[in-house]
């Protein structure tokens, strides 16, 4: 037996939010904004949820929790990952000019000397 403590927030689809729930030590009756369940839902994808009780079903449900503004945890990698990416091969270009460009000033110096030690 468990006792939910309802929120009195009601959605469109007639479900309510849960706001609070605990098992009894020993046999009690709901007060108001309370009922009375056998079980509650289990929940295996370990993704944010919210419990409501569907008044129509008269069980308890579960809700999964979108959240739009908070990328996850793969995502913020992801986007790590391309600016990463992106950021290496400019630094492998701008490697490569500055060799070049040492490689460049190199051969000058060489031409330089040859024509003063002629």
């Amino acid at each position: 037996m468990i006792i939910l403590t309802l929120s009195g927030l009601v959605e469109a689809d007639g479900t309510e939010l849960i706001s609070g729930f605990y098992t009894p030590d020993r046999p009690v009756e709901p007060t108001d904004g309370q009922i009375m369940v056998d079980e509650m839902p289990k929940d295996e994808t370990g993704i944010r949820f919210n419990y409501y009780y569907d008044h129509v079903a008269q069980k308890v449900i579960i809700k999964y929790v979108q959240t739009i503004d908070e990328p996850t945890e793969i995502e913020k990698i992801k986007d790590n990952m391309a600016r990463m990416e992106s950021e290496n091969a400019l630094l492998k270009a701008q490697n490569t000019a500055l060799s070049d460009r040492a490689d460049f000033i190199e051969d000058c110096i060489a031409e330089m000397a040859q024509q003063v030690y002629q």
